[in-house]
Protein backbone atom coordinates (compact mmCIF):
# COMPACT_ATOMS: atom_id res chain seq x y z
CA UNK A 1 0.00 0.00 0.00
CA UNK A 2 1.37 3.39 -1.02
CA UNK A 3 0.90 6.19 1.48
CA UNK A 4 0.40 9.75 0.39
CA UNK A 5 2.75 12.48 1.61
CA UNK A 6 0.09 13.66 4.05
CA UNK A 7 -0.28 10.18 5.56
CA UNK A 8 3.52 9.61 5.76
CA UNK A 9 4.17 12.63 7.92
CA UNK A 10 2.17 12.75 11.11
CA UNK A 11 -0.62 15.22 10.32
CA UNK A 12 -1.11 18.03 12.76
CA UNK A 13 -4.42 17.89 14.57
CA UNK A 14 -6.52 21.04 14.52
CA UNK A 15 -9.47 21.44 16.86
CA UNK A 16 -12.89 22.34 15.60
CA UNK A 17 -13.94 25.05 16.09
CA UNK A 18 -10.51 26.53 15.61
CA UNK A 19 -9.97 29.63 17.82
CA UNK A 20 -9.57 32.84 15.82
CA UNK A 21 -9.51 36.52 16.65
CA UNK A 22 -10.40 38.15 13.30
CA UNK A 23 -11.34 36.89 9.83
CA UNK A 24 -9.94 33.38 10.00
CA UNK A 25 -7.26 31.14 11.50
CA UNK A 26 -3.80 32.67 11.73
CA UNK A 27 -0.88 30.26 11.83
CA UNK A 28 2.88 30.63 11.75
CA UNK A 29 3.56 29.27 8.27
CA UNK A 30 1.96 28.78 4.90
CA UNK A 31 2.51 25.02 5.31
CA UNK A 32 0.41 24.91 8.49
CA UNK A 33 -2.33 26.93 6.74
CA UNK A 34 -2.41 24.48 3.86
CA UNK A 35 -2.41 21.57 6.34
CA UNK A 36 -5.45 23.11 8.06
CA UNK A 37 -7.21 23.61 4.71
CA UNK A 38 -6.46 20.03 3.56
CA UNK A 39 -7.54 18.44 6.85
CA UNK A 40 -10.73 20.51 7.03
CA UNK A 41 -11.43 19.62 3.37
CA UNK A 42 -10.86 15.94 4.10
CA UNK A 43 -13.25 16.11 7.07
CA UNK A 44 -15.83 18.08 5.04
CA UNK A 45 -15.61 21.40 6.93
CA UNK A 46 -14.10 23.34 4.00
CA UNK A 47 -15.40 22.66 0.50
CA UNK A 48 -13.01 21.78 -2.31
CA UNK A 49 -13.26 25.34 -3.56
CA UNK A 50 -10.82 27.69 -5.25
CA UNK A 51 -11.65 30.53 -2.85
CA UNK A 52 -10.02 28.95 0.25
CA UNK A 53 -6.33 29.89 0.36
CA UNK A 54 -3.40 30.71 2.62
CA UNK A 55 -2.79 34.46 2.73
CA UNK A 56 -0.19 36.70 4.32
CA UNK A 57 -1.68 38.50 7.30
CA UNK A 58 0.09 41.64 8.50
CA UNK A 59 0.48 42.22 12.20
CA UNK A 60 0.55 45.46 14.12
CA UNK A 61 4.15 44.86 15.22
CA UNK A 62 6.75 47.35 14.09
CA UNK A 63 9.32 44.71 13.16
CA UNK A 64 7.40 43.83 9.96
CA UNK A 65 6.59 40.29 11.02
CA UNK A 66 3.55 38.60 9.60
CA UNK A 67 1.50 35.45 9.90
CA UNK A 68 -0.18 33.27 7.37
CA UNK A 69 -3.90 32.95 7.64
CA UNK A 70 -6.58 30.80 6.08
CA UNK A 71 -8.88 33.10 4.14
CA UNK A 72 -11.82 32.85 1.77
CA UNK A 73 -11.61 35.08 -1.30
CA UNK A 74 -15.36 35.71 -0.94
CA UNK A 75 -15.21 36.22 2.85
CA UNK A 76 -17.67 33.41 3.36
CA UNK A 77 -16.24 31.35 6.24
CA UNK A 78 -18.49 30.48 9.16
CA UNK A 79 -16.97 32.27 12.20
CA UNK A 80 -19.03 32.53 15.37
CA UNK A 81 -18.53 34.25 18.72
CA UNK A 82 -17.78 31.62 21.38
CA UNK A 83 -18.87 31.65 25.02
CA UNK A 84 -16.18 32.83 27.43
CA UNK A 85 -13.93 29.99 28.54
CA UNK A 86 -14.66 27.77 25.52
CA UNK A 87 -10.99 27.65 24.58
CA UNK A 88 -9.57 27.84 28.08
CA UNK A 89 -9.02 30.56 30.68
CA UNK A 90 -6.15 32.23 28.75
CA UNK A 91 -8.22 33.06 25.66
CA UNK A 92 -9.95 36.44 25.69
CA UNK A 93 -13.70 36.83 26.01
CA UNK A 94 -14.19 37.97 22.39
CA UNK A 95 -12.72 34.80 20.93
CA UNK A 96 -14.40 33.40 17.88
CA UNK A 97 -14.57 29.89 16.54
CA UNK A 98 -13.73 29.00 12.94
CA UNK A 99 -16.12 26.33 11.64
CA UNK A 100 -15.09 26.33 7.96
CA UNK A 101 -17.41 26.87 5.03
CA UNK A 102 -21.14 27.28 5.53
CA UNK A 103 -22.98 24.10 4.48
CA UNK A 104 -24.71 25.74 1.51
CA UNK A 105 -22.12 28.29 0.40
CA UNK A 106 -23.39 30.54 -2.40
CA UNK A 107 -19.85 31.32 -3.56
CA UNK A 108 -18.56 27.77 -3.85
CA UNK A 109 -16.58 27.23 -7.05
CA UNK A 110 -14.89 23.94 -7.70
CA UNK A 111 -11.48 23.75 -9.39
CA UNK A 112 -13.00 22.26 -12.57
CA UNK A 113 -15.45 25.16 -12.92
CA UNK A 114 -12.68 27.67 -12.29
CA UNK A 115 -10.57 26.15 -15.08
CA UNK A 116 -13.56 26.14 -17.42
CA UNK A 117 -14.37 29.81 -16.71
CA UNK A 118 -10.72 30.79 -17.15
CA UNK A 119 -10.72 29.00 -20.50
CA UNK A 120 -13.89 30.80 -21.50
CA UNK A 121 -12.45 34.17 -20.58
CA UNK A 122 -8.97 33.66 -22.06
CA UNK A 123 -9.56 31.63 -25.20
CA UNK A 124 -11.25 33.58 -27.93
CA UNK A 125 -11.21 31.56 -31.17
CA UNK A 126 -13.23 34.17 -33.03
CA UNK A 127 -10.54 36.79 -32.46
CA UNK A 128 -8.11 34.50 -34.27
CA UNK A 129 -10.58 33.96 -37.09
CA UNK A 130 -11.20 37.71 -37.44
CA UNK A 131 -7.52 38.33 -38.17
CA UNK A 132 -7.30 35.70 -40.93
CA UNK A 133 -7.65 36.40 -44.67
CA UNK A 134 -10.98 35.55 -46.30
CA UNK A 135 -9.60 32.33 -47.84
CA UNK A 136 -8.82 30.88 -44.40
CA UNK A 137 -12.24 31.91 -43.09
CA UNK A 138 -13.98 30.14 -45.99
CA UNK A 139 -11.86 27.02 -45.54
CA UNK A 140 -12.51 26.87 -41.78
CA UNK A 141 -16.25 27.45 -42.13
CA UNK A 142 -16.72 25.03 -45.04
CA UNK A 143 -14.50 22.23 -43.65
CA UNK A 144 -17.35 20.56 -41.70
CA UNK A 145 -19.58 20.66 -44.82
CA UNK A 146 -16.81 19.14 -46.95
CA UNK A 147 -16.20 16.42 -44.36
CA UNK A 148 -19.92 15.60 -44.28
CA UNK A 149 -20.14 15.43 -48.07
CA UNK A 150 -17.10 13.16 -48.28
CA UNK A 151 -18.45 10.89 -45.55
CA UNK A 152 -22.14 10.85 -46.54
CA UNK A 153 -22.00 12.58 -49.93
CA UNK A 154 -23.32 9.96 -52.38
CA UNK A 155 -26.24 8.99 -50.11
CA UNK A 156 -27.14 12.63 -49.48
CA UNK A 157 -26.98 13.56 -53.16
CA UNK A 158 -29.18 10.55 -54.09
CA UNK A 159 -31.71 11.46 -51.40
CA UNK A 160 -31.82 15.11 -52.49
CA UNK A 161 -32.23 14.04 -56.13
CA UNK A 162 -35.15 11.78 -55.21
CA UNK A 163 -36.70 14.58 -53.18
CA UNK A 164 -36.44 17.06 -56.06
CA UNK A 165 -37.86 14.51 -58.53
CA UNK A 166 -40.78 13.81 -56.23
CA UNK A 167 -41.47 17.51 -55.76
CA UNK A 168 -41.31 18.25 -59.50
CA UNK A 169 -43.46 15.30 -60.56
CA UNK A 170 -46.50 16.50 -58.59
Amino acid sequence: MVLSAMEREAPERFVRPFPVMRGGPELGSRHRCMSLIRLYQRDGYIHNCVHAHAAVVETSRHDGSHYYGVRCARDSFDIRLMPQGSFGPNISSDARGFYGCPPACHYRRGPWLDRLLRLRDNVRPFHWLDRQPWQVKVAVLLAPLWAFLIYRGPETIRALTELVKAALSK
